[in-house]
């Protein structure tokens, strides 16, 4: 073979190829680096996923919030007097405090859960380096 020859097929190699037949402690750090890529890009799409779900629901409160007070503002028009509409203002705020809170806590529960399943596949490399470190051998 000649020396041009054994030039060209060194070229011709994989990059991949290269990396695989690199010492191990020259390998750790592009593994690791395409690794904690996958993670994050896991994480992005799971975000964007999960805000585009947290929008709908906001939406979805708003629009049930004025649709409430449509059917409050219609069923106050049908009171003749004034103490009816003492009163059914009185118990329609006891109505609208508890609906906020509801709709409020079902907003913070999805904002929760899209924090931990964003967090996950980060955490779960996380986790897995550190596993990968405690079970190497001290040089």
């Amino acid at each position: 073979m000649t020396e041009e020859s054994a030039g060209a097929k060194r070229e011709e190699r994989h990059p991949q190829a290269t990396l695989d037949d690199a010492p191990p402690r020259y390998v750790r750090v592009p593994r690791c680096l395409a690794e904690a890529w996958s993670s994050v890009r896991k994480s992005g799409t799971i975000g964007l996923h999960g805000i585009g779900v947290l929008n709908s629901a906001f939406f979805g409160t708003v629009w049930m919030t004025v649709d409430d007070a449509f059917v409050s503002q219609r069923a106050r028009t049908s009171c003749r007097t004034l103490g009816s509409l003492l009163d059914f203002d009185r118990d329609r705020t006891a109505q609208a405090l508890t609906d906020l809170t509801a709709r409020i806590g079902v907003l913070t529960r999805i904002a929760l859960q899209l924090g931990e399943d964003v967090a996950y596949p980060l955490q779960r490399r996380v986790y897995g380096l550190l596993e990968k470190f405690a079970e190497q051998k001290p040089t």
